[in-house]
């Protein structure tokens, strides 16, 4: 398990693919979940925080999808289209709860060739897409201090520094 969200690893999700086998499932449902801005998040607002929030995102994931299939990669084996579907919806909602949690979303529902190895390049490059547009989005949105992530990090380390009154 992962240490810091006690989701399945990479080692288990590796060993889970070599062994998997089309022939014994009817389909494959892969939701690849790529979290926004951590590299931005870890250096504004620290690795703590960063922390907490791939936990967060790992709650979350745990309440729209069975936990034995949520990896770095997420695969739901064996379940049909409606569940995979209403699984995915679930996240969507979920994830606009939480507004802190902004993340890239691929998913590939496979009935037919039931490669997992397809299904996980498939929703990668679905998500990669979608990243794409969400910094296009951001970029154009974003002047320098006035951005989310800069107003947040300020806001906090003046929290630190007792700059606020409760």
């Amino acid at each position: 398990h992962d240490e810091k969200t006690g989701v399945k690893n990479y080692d288990s999700y590796f060993d889970f693919r070599t062994k998997f086998d089309g022939d014994f499932v009817k389909s494959i449902g892969v939701v690849v979940v790529s979290m926004n801005e951590m590299r931005r998040i870890n250096e504004l607002l620290g690795l703590k925080y960063g922390d907490k929030l791939l936990r967060e995102m790992a709650l979350v994931l745990k309440e729209c999808f069975p936990e034995e299939s949520i990896y770095r990669v997420s695969g739901d084996v064996n379940q049909n289209e409606e569940e995979f579907m209403s699984g995915l919806s679930l996240l969507h909602e979920r994830l606009d709860q939480h507004l802190e949690l902004s993340a890239s979303i691929g998913q590939v529902f496979d009935d037919k060739s039931k490669s997992i190895k397809k299904c996980v390049v498939d929703a990668e490059y679905l998500v990669e897409n979608q990243k794409k547009s969400y910094y296009q989005k951001i970029g154009a949105e974003r002047s320098g201090a006035a951005s989310r992530m800069g107003m947040l990090g300020k806001m906090l380390n003046n929290i630190e520094k007792n700059a606020y009154e409760i």
